[in-house]
């Protein structure tokens, strides 16, 4: 028996034909609507003097603090996707100028904490986006900090406050906010201009004089002085602790970062030293910024990423990271958020000695 023929009625044909037209809408609308290699990260025009800014992914939002040498704002980015076009507007405006010292992103919220008005109104504004695949929400905590302090935020939170004459620890953001569970230590060593401070919830490197490597440390209930000797000639440019220590080092026509392991604080230890790039600028202030992506590097408008596991490096004209993956690293650089292939070439490394004397 042969089976039965269906026929459609016009009105099923009708409906089929919608539905196919439909599908191809939405895949050739999708196709052409990939987000571009480079967009707009904030509102504000090239002509604005760029005094400090930085970006952060929410889903498939972007949120990028920027300021100018007068005033500062926290921006939303809506990349353009199927049937929303491209929207850049303020959540928050403040009239001083800051930068963003600490961050805890997810796919839908933010938590930015920002230092304002450092020679002015000094103060902290703790931000919390909260979002949706097309918009965020915001609220803000503000507090007061010392004239002159200057503030240091390790990825896990913790924090330090670094006067002329003491520093004071908190355990956590909310610790710091509220200023309570606070333990406030009169400095050992004399302040320097230039000094530099690597720091976590148990322990707090604070690199007073860097022609001699030496400073002071606490590590628990411990404060003292301490002196580092490198196996090798160079200038420290920045410091960082993330379960160990980590040297960024100007040396005879290169520079390189040691990474120790925390053993290093009971008297010596055998650390990597990774090159980087000839390329990489050897002027300018260092951040060292260790997460999911590596260890990031940024200097004058260039990133160096160096992922430790996989023995591999990127050098990318770019201020900052973004998020990273396997195919695609999205970073910020001029007021632009740009996608990049990184080329994950070999990193040239090392074994060194540091030799930590209290």
């Amino acid at each position: 028996m042969r089976p039965a023929m269906t026929i459609s009625t016009g009105t099923q044909l009708e409906t089929r034909l919608r539905l196919l037209g439909l599908l191809l809408v939405v895949t050739f609308g999708a196709a052409c609507t990939e987000r571009p290699p480079e967009f707009p990260a904030s509102g504000n025009s090239e002509k604005a003097g760029l005094f400090y800014h930085a970006v952060f992914a929410v889903g498939p939002l972007f949120l990028t603090y920027d300021s100018t040498a007068r005033d500062s704002a926290l921006w939303l980015v809506r990349p353009a996707a199927l049937f929303m076009p491209f929207e850049v507007r303020a959540l928050v405006r403040w009239n001083e100028v800051g930068r963003v010292v600490w961050s805890l992103t997810g796919p839908a919220s933010a938590d930015l904490l920002i230092e304002l008005a450092p020679e002015g109104n000094h103060r902290l504004a703790i931000v919390r986006a909260t979002c949706t695949v097309s918009a965020c929400s915001t609220t803000t905590q503000e507090r007061g900090l010392p004239a002159g302090a200057r503030l240091f935020v390790s990825p896990g939170g913790s924090a330090l406050l670094l006067t002329d004459d003491s520093l004071t620890n908190y355990d956590s953001i909310a610790d710091l906010m509220r200023n309570t569970g606070a333990r406030r230590t009169p400095r050992l060593s004399p302040p320097s201009k230039n000094e530099l401070v690597g720091q976590s919830r148990d322990t707090t490197i604070v690199l007073t004089d860097l022609k001699s490597f030496s400073g002071e440390m606490i590590e628990g209930k411990n404060h003292s002085l301490f002196h580092l000797t490198l196996d090798a000639a160079g200038d420290p440019v920045a410091v960082a602790w993330s379960d160990g220590l980590q040297l960024l080092v100007d040396g005879a026509g290169r520079t390189q970062l040691w990474d120790c392991p925390a053993s290093v604080l009971k008297g010596s230890a055998e650390c990597t030293a990774y090159t980087a790039p000839s390329s990489f600028p050897r002027a300018g202030p260092v951040t060292i910024k260790d997460d999911e992506c590596g260890l990031a590097m940024s200097r004058s408008g260039w990133t160096w990423l160096v992922r430790r596991i996989a023995r591999t490096e990127d050098l990318f004209p770019a201020a900052g990271i973004v998020r990273c993956g396997a195919n695609e690293t999205v970073v910020y650089r001029a007021r632009q958020i740009a996608s990049v292939k990184p080329a994950s070439r070999s990193v040239t490394s090392e074994r060194r000695t540091v030799e930590f004397k209290r």
